[in-house]
């Protein structure tokens, strides 16, 4: 069964200003709140292999993962016109980390991220544009990328099982982490960097 809860609260404000040329301020905030549980387990808690319908091995798995991600984001840009050229100037701050089940922060990154996009109406008309965009995009709070440092993975147990369906452990596998995430680990990220002309046809 694999649980998801997300809580996320987004806040913004917009200001239009029109000095040397015109400007459309953006400012926001966001933050993000997701609870994740993974469970997984047999019935009775062990599967049989069996011959002819005879059962002669048996092992046991599970696991109960949960984790919290914590976000916490601000961003400002502005949208800036002069004459003919658009100008989109922006930043875009990321913290982003992950609470183990114990309460243990396993993940903790922070990063600014910068946006520029820029816009030339090629005959003054609006029917041709030229269009360049770079920016720093990185992928939102994900459990996967720090789960494994956590814990909650149960033993893998592998069981010899005699003609009366008794079972003799014959090897055991520990569940406990092997993992931890690196102090300075960064957080990924996409490089983002395209030119576009469009022109209208009709």
């Amino acid at each position: 069964k694999y649980d998801r809860l997300r809580n996320q609260l987004n806040a913004s404000v917009t200001k239009y200003v029109d000095a040397k040329g015109t400007h459309n301020f953006k400012f926001g905030v966001e933050v993000e709140r997701s609870k994740i549980r993974n469970r997984y387990a047999y019935s009775d808690d062990v599967q049989y292999y069996d011959i002819g319908g005879q059962p002669y091995l048996a092992y046991s798995y599970s696991y109960d993962v949960e984790g919290t991600n914590k976000r916490q984001s601000a961003y400002a840009q502005d949208q800036w016109t002069i004459g003919r050229v658009t100008a989109n100037i922006g930043a875009r701050f990321d913290g982003i980390g992950g609470e183990g089940q114990d309460g243990t922060t396993y993940y903790d990154t922070k990063q600014i991220s910068p946006r520029l996009g820029l816009a030339w109406d090629v005959t003054g008309r609006g029917t041709s544009v030229l269009k360049g965009f770079y920016g720093q995009l990185y992928e939102g709070a994900m459990f996967q990328t720090w789960n494994r440092a956590g814990s909650g993975i149960g033993d893998y147990v592998i069981y010899e099982v005699d003609a009366r369906n008794r079972l003799t452990e014959i090897d055991r596998i520990s569940g406990a982490s092997k993992y931890v995430v690196d102090d300075n680990i960064k957080h990924p990220r996409t490089d983002e960097f395209n030119v576009a002309y469009e022109q209208q046809l009709g």
